[in-house]
């Protein structure tokens, strides 16, 4: 009797596993198939290896041409001439006003879907006026991480051959920074090529190694414990966000006062490093009489008046793009109300009123010719 209530419990805990494997993988495959038909396929979009070098050092890179696939949580697509957006015509077409919009991340639209982003937003807003029969275009030179020497490299060696009809300068306080330099693989590195490093100075990455590992893996054939495995990556970069907010909190207001300071404020290395660079730009486009206008984008005063300086020396308009946000009053609030939520980057709301404001300002100042 004994052995045989022994065997009988044996199997009825070995019924029970079973049901309860077999129950799990039923819920699992389940979850697998509700993953893979209701979960929108951005979620899966990474931040990626998107870059290539470019020929011109001063340029130094610019997204994979041809390149089509994720990005900074959203599909991106370049032409090929490696900037977002699809193929451009070296001849405009006739009829067509033709805009250059040359800046980093921001007017790359880092995190925001490409019609969406503010180059677009700036072509609806103008054709939507009552009485426009033109057609406008925007070619964006933006690529996340350009200081102002690679803005005046593509500017002068890229933008120009495309013969535009106005140039929108998108400058922002990390264009004093050193130029980034692009790997093999296609990633950004901070610093020079030649002391590239692995992942010491890898740019842009949220992904760490063992994620990297983990796609490649078995079980990163499984949607769902890879869409698990970035909630988790997704649940730590908010934590980050929050506290960075926090630190944010005694920053100086969105849109700083100038009263009291004037051009002898601003520090030389922001002169040579960022104003020398643009104020090329500027006198280019003066000699060539090429409309431009200066976007700036920074909370910062001696930023602030450094946009200042060049609108004034050079008689073009400028835009605070941080002062289209009334209703916030520090940077912080304007990440929490306007920000990617996962990236400190803005998300479509800003841009839409970017791309609003920029035409609005185009118009008003009569630089859209006739």
């Amino acid at each position: 009797m004994f052995p045989a209530r022994r065997k009988s419990r044996l199997r009825r805990t070995l019924t029970g596993l079973a049901v309860m494997v077999t129950t799990s993988a039923v819920l699992f495959v389940l979850a697998e198939i509700a993953v893979r038909v209701f979960v929108p396929e951005s979620t899966f979009h990474f931040l990626a290896n998107i870059y290539a070098p470019h020929a011109n050092p001063g340029i130094a890179y610019t997204v994979q041409p041809g390149y089509a696939g994720p990005a900074f949580g959203v599909p991106v697509q370049a032409n090929r001439f490696g900037f977002r957006g699809p193929e451009w015509g070296e001849q405009k077409a006739p009829g067509v006003f033709r805009i250059a919009l040359i800046g980093d991340s921001h007017a790359f639209g880092y995190g925001v879907p490409f019609e969406q982003g503010v180059g677009e937003q700036l072509v609806r807003a103008l054709e939507g006026r009552a009485g426009e029969t033109r057609s406008y275009e925007v070619l964006n030179f933006g690529v996340p991480g350009y200081n102002a020497a690679q803005e005046h490299a593509v500017f002068e060696d890229l933008a120009l051959g495309f013969d535009p009809d106005l140039v929108v300068l998108v400058p922002c306080n990390n264009d004093a920074d050193p130029p980034n330099s692009c790997d093999a693989e296609g990633w950004l590195h901070s610093g020079p090529t030649e002391s590239v490093g692995g992942d010491q100075t890898r740019l842009q990455d949220w992904r760490s190694r063992s994620f990297e590992e983990f796609q490649t893996s078995l079980f990163g054939r499984s949607r769902l414990l890879v869409y698990l495995r970035i909630q988790w990556l997704r649940y730590s970069y908010s934590r980050e966000q929050a506290q960075m907010l926090g630190d944010l909190e005694q920053t100086p207001a969105l849109v700083p006062d100038l009263s009291g300071l004037s051009d002898a404020d601003i520090p030389s290395a922001l002169i040579d490093e960022v104003f020398e660079p643009l104020n090329q730009i500027l006198e280019v486009c003066r000699d060539r009489q090429l409309p431009v206008v200066v976007a700036g984008f920074s909370n910062l005063p001696a930023w602030n008046l450094l946009f200042r300086k060049l609108s004034r020396d050079h008689e073009v308009p400028y835009l605070n793009l941080l002062g289209l946000f009334p209703e916030v009053e520090t940077y912080a609030d304007l990440l929490r109300q306007f920000s990617l939520g996962w990236d400190a980057h803005l998300g479509p709301r800003a841009h839409q009123r970017w791309g609003t404001a920029l035409a609005e300002l185009l118009d008003r100042r009569g630089l859209l010719g006739r």
